[in-house]
Formats: structure tokens, sequence, C-alpha cells
């Protein structure tokens, strides 16, 4: 049986899953040995009170590993950590000293086949496992970009000084394609996210009473001030928002859920009016979007996308865009998107499986 191991930023038996936890998932259960390791817990998890430590058998899984429906769980605890960002050339220097693998990720390392490396600070662990397995296929799975990120500038040049020496970087969106392919041509692949297209598939019921439903589906990067101006100039629409938000806007017509699990969230994506992509740029990172996961999910449902004119989804003809604040292209930017005719839409979306197999392929 060969061994797959993940290199993230996310804890496995975290109640919120992202594309890694899918990846790992799907290896698993098609006869890959999984191991799953955390690899940026430190003491700052804890000093910041950051919402992983709260996660169900986190603590427990820093002192010893844990398997969760056979898919190994390692968290690699370091005192220190590179910090996101920082102008103290002291606090770098003594991060990357006291920013180490543990006994248990070098053991698990050193017999892997394959090792899938997430863009965050674990990539600064390269060379360190290079030099223990030399045989295993080195994969970067990138799921930001962490220069557009602002991320740390010490861990983006590392990131660069290394990109030829994996076998695969794997970008899930065009933008990042674009730019990464000029940095590194021999070794870049353009692959979506996956979906589970099961879930979708096999969901038939529509949880809305209401004829017209936008649904806004994340945790992160809400513009409020659209579902403001959007929701008083459609008194009779309605506006589903599911994330971890406050209920800050106090109408009747716009409906706040809360946190809710993945596979709750499908109906209400399957069977919404328009999937409401409506993200602010602080940073300039609404421009990172225009594949993210969200859009693959609202795609595969036909869904018309409404997004600010900022986010450079023109390979794209599912999307409708407004400005910023904006009322009057706010009201022709609904106005045209639910007139979208979805009958003849067809767009590729992969499964986590397909995506799984064409990472690892030989």
């Amino acid at each position: 049986m060969k061994k797959v191991v993940f290199l993230s930023w996310h804890y496995y038996n975290s109640k919120r899953q992202a594309g890694f936890h899918f990846l790992a998932k799907s290896l698993n259960e098609n006869g890959f040995k999984v191991v799953f390791i955390a690899s940026v817990i430190s003491i700052f998890t804890f000093l910041r009170r950051e919402r992983v430590i709260y996660e169900k058998d986190f603590k427990k899984n820093i002192f010893k590993p844990r398997v969760y429906k056979d898919v190994k769980s390692i968290i690699n605890f370091s005192l220190l950590r590179p910090p996101l960002s920082t102008s103290s050339k002291l606090l770098e220097f003594l991060s990357r000293i006291f920013f180490r693998l543990n006994k248990a990720s070098i053991n698990e390392l050193r017999t892997a086949d394959y090792i899938v490396f997430e863009s965050a600070q674990s990539i600064l662990f390269f060379d360190k496992i290079k030099s223990i397995n030399a045989k295993a296929k080195y994969i970067y799975r990138m799921s930001d970009d962490m220069e557009a990120m602002k991320g740390l500038k010490t861990t983006i040049k590392y990131e660069r000084s290394v990109l030829d020496k994996f076998d695969i970087v794997s970008l899930p969106t065009k933008i990042m394609y674009d730019k990464f392919l000029k940095l590194s041509p021999n070794n870049v692949k353009l692959q979506f996210h996956g979906i589970n297209k099961k879930l979708y598939n096999q969901s038939k019921v529509s949880p809305y009473t209401e004829k017209i439903n936008h649904v806004f589906i994340g945790n992160a990067y809400l513009d409020e001030n659209f579902i403001k101006i959007a929701s008083s100039i459609y008194k009779d629409h309605f506006f589903h928002i599911i994330g971890a938000f406050i209920p800050s806007i106090k109408k009747n017509n716009v409906i706040y859920y809360g946190y809710m699990q993945f596979e709750n969230t499908v109906p209400y994506v399957k069977f919404a009016s328009t999937g409401l992509h409506n993200l602010t740029n602080k940073g300039g990172l609404a421009t990172t979007f225009s594949d993210s996961l969200k859009v693959l999910q609202y795609s595969y449902c036909k869904l018309p996308i409404i997004a600010p004119s900022v986010i450079p989804a023109h390979h794209r003809n599912n999307f409708f865009y407004f400005d910023y604040d904006d009322e009057e292209s706010i009201r022709n930017c609904i106005d045209k998107a639910l007139k979208f005719d979805n009958s003849n839409f067809k767009v590729f979306v992969q499964n986590w499986d397909e995506l799984a197999t064409d990472l690892i392929k030989d």
C-alpha cells in the first residue's frame, strides 16, 4: 500500500473542512495509506486563542497521533513558527530555529511515496524533508497565493527557490496558473478544485419557500454593503448568508444561518436563484477568487454568479458583475443574472477522486 503524507496548516479532525481534507479522504478511500500533518501549530496558536484549539481531540492530538477512519492525524507542534508578517529580524531568526519537524512527522515522511505540501509555512521544511526522503514524489498543491495573501517575505522567497524542485506545482485558479507558469514553466499544472458531485446530484428538496433566493456561502470577505443595497432595491428577494458572520443587517429579507456543516449547505446552493460571490477587495484579495471552490459549486449547479468587477473570471460565462457601492450597477447585475439561460450551460467540474488521482499519478 502506497503512502501519501499531507503537510497542511489545517487540523484534520476540524469541523471546517477544506480541499486538503477532501483530497486526503479520497485517497484513503481509494486504497492509499494517508497521513495528515498539521504543521504550523505553536505557542502562538494558544496565545492568540485560535479557534482550532477548541476542535475535538485537538489537544490530545498534540501529544499523540490519532486515527480517524484510517487517516492518521499528526500535529507538528513547534515552540515558535515564522510569523505571518513582521519587521522584527530577531523574531524571524528565533522562529526559524524553533520551527521544526517532530519525530512522529519525520518517521512518516521518511517512508512516504508521495508528499503533498499546502501553500503555507510548512513549505519551509522542503529541503529538510528532501534530505530524509529523496525518492518520494513531491507535490505542491497551492490553496492560496502567499504573496497575494501578504505572507512573510522570507517564506515567499524560499517558496520561489524550491518551485522547480517539485514534481508538480498544482494551481487551483487560472490567475495563479498564469502567474506561476512564468516562474516555473516545467512543472506547473492548472487543476481546479474538486467538489462532491454525488451530494449535489442526490439533493432533491429545496429548502426555500420564497420565489427568488440569492445565497452566499463562506466564512470571510463578505461585502455586506452589497447585501444592504441589494436587499433594499429588491424587497421581495431573499438573501441567504451561510457562514460565521455576525447578523448585522436587520431586514426581513436578509437571513443569517451562521456556520453550517457542508452537507447541509448543498440544497441551499442547488436550488438558489443566484450564487453570491460578493467579496470585499481588501489588499486586492478578491482578484484571486475567480475559480474558488465556491465558484465551482455554484457553477456545477448552473447558477448565475454575482461578483464585483475586480474578479477576473471572464473565462466563465455565468459571471455577472457589479461595481462596489454602485446602486445602479448592482441593480443591472442582478437583473441580468436572473435572465441567465442555463439550459445550454456546460462547465468542467471534477470530483475530489478525479482531482486526487490526477494529482498523484506517476
